[in-house]
């Protein structure tokens, strides 16, 4: 049995790439908060793309942070 991260090549091996979900003390920690409550908090009030995985279980999917990140991003970027 394999984990979310696993990716499959064309012959069913899984063949395992940069892993894209984050826990909430991972992104708390990206984000700068030490408080994974207020971080999740956060997240909650600005829409952050997350999976929620079961009623105690959330995931951030880090390819679809880094995008909602660059439509947030005012001015240029280099």
């Amino acid at each position: 049995m394999f984990g979310l991260n696993d990716i499959y090549t064309g012959n069913g091996s899984p063949a395992i790439e940069e892993v894209r979900l984050r826990t909430t003390k991972e992104m708390a920690a990206y984000f700068g908060y030490s408080d994974s409550d207020a971080f999740l908090e956060f997240a909650k009030k600005s829409a952050m793309p997350r999976i929620r995985l079961n009623a105690r279980r959330i995931m951030f999917d880090f390819v679809a942070v880094q995008g909602w990140m660059a439509k947030r991003t005012i001015g240029r970027s280099r």
